[in-house]
């Protein structure tokens, strides 16, 4: 019989007597027993306090008789299992094994001081609790991590069983009884002592050969098919399975459990093979097939969860057509909905609407704290400490269902006081935090500002020391509530994370969340970091953050499918979480995979979110999937929530795509009233004025734009207002400068050979025109036809042209950029009637008058009705040169 060394069943603790204690003959000054949690043929495990650090720990005191005690006691002639390997383990902590922290001698006794966990061991949990299968898979995944270290590091286990797995917190396994059997250092194979348990050992152990590493994976399998099937491989009499596991064949694990899969059934198949060559190479190998293993059966776990909830919204053919063209960087109007789903979302969001929203949300924006310290070359110590009280504050925010954290993003927008940032994005608190920090001492206040006054109305104050930034992370979340003693918060879950690994971590945050590198080398580095430690579970969020980022530049699809790989394997406490589903919504969008992203939404909803985040999150679908009235509706409710500038930009290009015009000009307005500098705003609005012929006005906001940072998406939208303005040297001079910034933009390569073409360089047009073309080679979507239809025409193949056309026509029959880019296609083919009814058209949809008078046009001066055309819209001089 083996004890587990760090293991005491809840309530089978028995206390000890002072008396008790004193004949043990064990208690030092560091160590204080209390309670006997055990005892085997081999040793007693009794529960200590250790004095100097105020920690439970188990201690395992051998009995004198025991080889182990033996080995350990004698240095002088020691084998290799001895002290030397028993002092490494020590200095070994890996998040699945069970940790040894010292060993002592005294007394002619020998005691092993260990980590003290009050769980179960899993062969109690299996008798005792219902487990799904996927986290039987997690446990045998950990436990093949805590395995791979050890077997790194030349240390074989040679007990491995159910009774000697931990489960620790947060639903980890730990191994116990580790490295009190053999090692490897300096061989390749040891002999066995055939000291571990008969039912679990290999063939090679029971019958006392030299074993290795492959011992381990042999009792690694007989682990897994009582963990997957409950069965034990070589049958359920113990006095026989022994001899069975010496001279017969283990049942096929697929014939106990036939909804195992193929590749988990050949894994473990393997894994007892008779002859250890024919087992797996190493326990890393196992591993790594173990996580493909269960990224698979997560996946398919999660899609099963999404299958039993609800539609929410019902797809039309018409939802799933692409952005149409606009030629200048606002998205283009949505195509006409169905009354049934108009119907339907109307009543989600009045449902929504009409629900009390007790207690009431509050609307937080956490600024980056500030630094003070007189050790300026500690920049270090400063990013690190910054990016620590940061995420701890976030994260308890985050998990709190009346809080709503303020993205940085909005608040970056804003350049004001505090009172003005609180007016910009309707929050109801904001954040401070001051770090003072001396040596390696820092005083930290935490401020909660109201959002409308900015005055203090709670403060904290407290001390850390700058060495683990692990304890100041938890500190800070500890702290943090304080700042609202009238509100509830969860308890703390601590997660085995190493203090290196969360150093790397808050460099990576530094760099991606204040520094804003998104870049594919931190994304990387990122994604090796979960692997290695998964339960940085603020990590998730932030890798997806970054990778949307870097897709959103650069189109690569490489970051976004590591992040959905990571997600499928992360631990439970994200993988089935409203932020995991929050995160996988964003991924989906960012894609265009609408279905899938509604379905995470029903998922959102289903794991709990607030309101005012679940109705925030179905208006950015509805405006990505273009159900605009919607999103109008989702987001004016919003707004009656939280006045905020973002939420105001967002109804405002709803509106937008609706064609309101005048609406959208009004929330504009009223927004650059808050903010006057705001980018994206002065941005849509110069938009609107170059679409309704405003040239003047659009020009005026453009050129205040670029001002500033002259992006390629202004400067070609200047070009185009340039050339409506009849100024089309500028127009080129624009256009050239925005391609040289994203010179395989199609939309500005296709306005820059506009803008040649009109001045006569019809060469260099041509050559622009052809890679319009090229670019947008096997795409599908509206733009693409349409700016491939425009390239085509001007090159003279107007049979290209007029399929390019067909196929827009096709998808956008309805649109606005489709009816002018018609009218431009047949005018330059001299088809005149039907150019005139797209012109006709294209009015009706409140394109601008003043976009026809483009040369493209001119041909249709010949023609009566288009003169007509132009009077009644406002422009009687179009034709009269």
């Amino acid at each position: 019989m083996t004890i587990s060394p760090a293991r005491a069943t809840k309530g089978l603790a028995i206390p000890l007597s002072e008396t008790q204690r004193q004949q043990i003959g064990f208690n030092t000054e560091n160590y204080q027993i209390t309670h006997l949690l055990g005892q085997g043929g081999m040793a007693k495990v009794y529960l200590a306090e250790d004095i100097r650090l105020h920690r439970n720990v188990a201690i395992k005191i051998l009995n004198p008789s025991s080889d182990l005690n033996n080995n350990l006691s004698n240095e002088q002639n020691q084998p290799p299992n001895g002290l030397t390997e028993a002092r490494l383990l020590a200095r070994f902590n890996h998040p699945n094994i069970v940790q040894l922290y010292d060993i002592v001698q005294k007394n002619g006794q020998t005691a092993l001081i260990m980590e003290y966990l009050p769980g179960l061991t899993l062969a109690q949990v299996m008798r005792e609790q219902v487990v799904s299968f996927n986290q039987k898979l997690q446990w045998l995944y950990q436990i093949c991590l805590g395995l791979a270290a050890a077997h790194q590091m030349a240390i074989v286990h040679g007990d491995l069983k159910l009774a000697n797995i931990m489960l620790g917190n947060n639903n980890a396994v730990k191994i116990a009884d580790f490295g009190i059997s053999e090692s490897l250092i300096g061989q390749t194979k040891i002999n066995s002592s055939g000291s571990g348990s008969p039912t679990t050992m290999s063939p090679e152990q029971l019958q006392h050969q030299p074993i290795d590493h492959h011992s381990d994976l042999f009792s690694l399998g007989i682990v897994a098919c009582q963990l997957l099937t409950g069965s034990h491989p070589f049958g359920d009499d113990s006095s026989e399975i022994a001899q069975r596991i010496i001279h017969e064949s283990p049942m096929d694990i697929s014939n106990i459990n036939p909804a195992i899969s193929p590749n988990l059934a050949q894994l473990v198949n393997q894994l007892l093979a008779k002859n250890p060559q024919q087992r797996p190479d190493s326990s890393a190998d196992v591993a790594q097939r173990l996580r493909q293993i269960l990224i698979a059966s997560t996946q398919q776990e999660i899609l099963s969860e999404q299958t039993l909830i609800p539609s929410m919204v019902t797809q039309t053919t018409a939802d799933n057509s692409s952005m149409t063209n606009r030629r200048f960087n606002v998205p283009a109007k949505p195509l006409a909905l169905t009354m049934v789903l108009v119907l339907l979302m109307s009543i989600v969001i009045g449902w929504l609407m009409l629900q009390d929203l007790t207690p009431p949300m509050r609307y937080i924006v956490v600024l980056p704290p500030s630094y003070t310290s007189t050790n300026p070359e500690a920049k270090i110590q400063q990013t690190r400490l910054m990016a620590t009280v940061d995420g701890a504050i976030r994260q308890r925010i985050i998990n709190h269902p009346t809080l709503q954290l303020i993205s940085r993003a909005e608040v970056a927008a804003v350049k004001g006081n505090l009172k003005q940032i609180g007016q910009a994005t309707g929050a109801t608190d904001i954040i401070t935090t001051e770090l003072d920090c001396h040596n390696n001492r820092c005083d930290i206040t935490f401020s909660r500002l109201n959002g409308t006054t900015a005055l203090v109305e709670q403060q904290q104050h407290w001390q850390a020391l700058a060495e683990s930034y692990t304890a100041i992370y938890q500190m800070g979340q500890l702290n943090f509530i304080t700042l609202y003693p009238a509100l509830e918060f969860e308890g703390l879950t601590q997660h085995p994370v190493s203090e290196p690994d969360y150093r790397r971590y808050l460099d990576l945050y530094q760099l991606i969340a204040f520094e804003g590198k998104s870049t594919q080398q931190t994304l990387e580095q990122l994604s090796e970091l979960l692997t290695r430690s998964p339960y940085l579970l603020a990590g998730y969020s932030l890798y997806r953050k970054a990778a949307i980022a870097l897709y959103n530049h650069n189109r690569d699809l490489t970051s976004l499918l590591q992040l959905q790989s990571l997600m499928q394997s992360a631990p439970p406490e994200y993988r089935y979480s409203v932020t995991q589903a929050m995160d996988a919504f964003w991924v989906a969008n960012a894609l265009g995979e609408m279905e899938q992203a509604r379905q995470y939404l029903t998922l959102i909803e289903k794991r709990g979110a607030s309101r005012p985040v679940l109705i925030g999150l179905q208006a950015d679908w509805f405006r990505v999937n273009k159900q605009q009235n919607n999103a109008i509706e989702a987001y004016q409710t919003l707004l009656k929530l939280r006045p905020s500038t973002t939420l105001m930009h967002n109804l405002a290009l709803s509106y937008w795509w609706v064609s309101d015009f005048d609406a959208a000009k009004q929330t504009l307005q009223q927004l650059l009233r808050i903010i006057p500098n705001h980018y994206r705003a002065n941005q849509l609005l110069a938009s609107i004025f170059l679409l309704e012929g405003d040239i003047e006005q659009a020009i005026v906001r453009y050129e205040k734009i670029i001002e500033g940072e002259a992006k390629s998406t202004d400067l070609s939208n200047l070009s185009l207002a340039y050339s409506l303005a009849g100024r089309h040297q500028q127009a080129l001079t624009l256009a050239a400068l925005a391609v040289k910034q994203s010179p395989t933009h199609p939309t500005w390569l296709l306005n820059l050979a506009d803008a040649q073409w009109i001045l006569g360089h019809k060469q260099q047009a041509l050559a622009h025109y052809q890679q319009v073309i090229t670019l947008h080679q096997g795409k599908t979507d509206v733009k693409s036809w349409l700016e491939r239809a425009q390239a085509h025409v001007h090159q003279g193949d107007g049979t290209a042209a007029v399929k390019a056309l067909h196929q827009a026509v096709k998808a956008a029959p309805d649109n606005a950029e489709v009816a002018f880019t018609a009218a431009l296609v047949y005018s330059q083919l001299g088809e005149n009637t039907s150019a005139l009814a797209q012109v006709e058209a294209s009015l009706s949809a409140d394109i601008g008058v003043i976009w026809f008078n483009l040369p493209w046009f001119d041909g249709l001066c010949g023609t009566p009705e288009f003169s007509v055309m132009m009077r009644a819209a406002g422009n009687p001089q179009r034709c009269m040169h």
